[in-house]
């Protein structure tokens, strides 16, 4: 006697994009009424500030080749661990930390508008406290 479990992960392929440096793939998140957002994190915007470059001025990432998987939250800055910080974010800290995160939707917008309204978010934190995933995709693709 058997079992056995079907599972179609390709009902929504990942979401591509192409930057000014390379092509990246992201992931879907299936937003409750059905509608799919496509979510990229750990995008590179700038080279790591860590040996020559620390403490200077950043300088455009490397391009690169292959596709880039963005699908997990890069290293968040290193600064005091507050009690919160290693309950809630179980990342690790480096200074390597230049990453940018985009949600977007997957649907077009109605005809009454061009677009969708950005958001441009920077965590506060006074250079002490906060990563991005403090607020995690799902919250802001609601």
């Amino acid at each position: 006697m058997g079992c056995g479990v079907s599972s179609n992960n390709n009902v929504y392929p990942r979401p591509e994009a192409v930057t000014e440096y390379g092509k990246i793939n992201g992931k879907h998140f299936v937003l409750k009424d059905g509608r799919v957002a496509d979510v990229f994190l750990g995008i590179p915007f700038a080279k790591p500030p860590v040996g020559e470059l620390r403490f200077e001025k950043p300088q455009a990432p490397e391009p690169w080749e292959k596709i880039k998987s963005t699908i997990k939250y890069k290293n968040r800055p290193i600064q005091q661990d507050y009690f919160w910080d290693r309950i809630q974010s179980g990342k690790s800290k480096s200074e390597d930390c230049l990453y940018l995160n985009i949600m977007t939707p997957n649907w077009n917008p109605s005809s009454s508008t061009k677009g969708f309204p950005v958001m441009f978010y920077i965590h506060g934190g006074g250079y002490s406290v906060d990563s991005d995933a403090k607020i995690p995709y799902e919250n802001i693709c609601k």
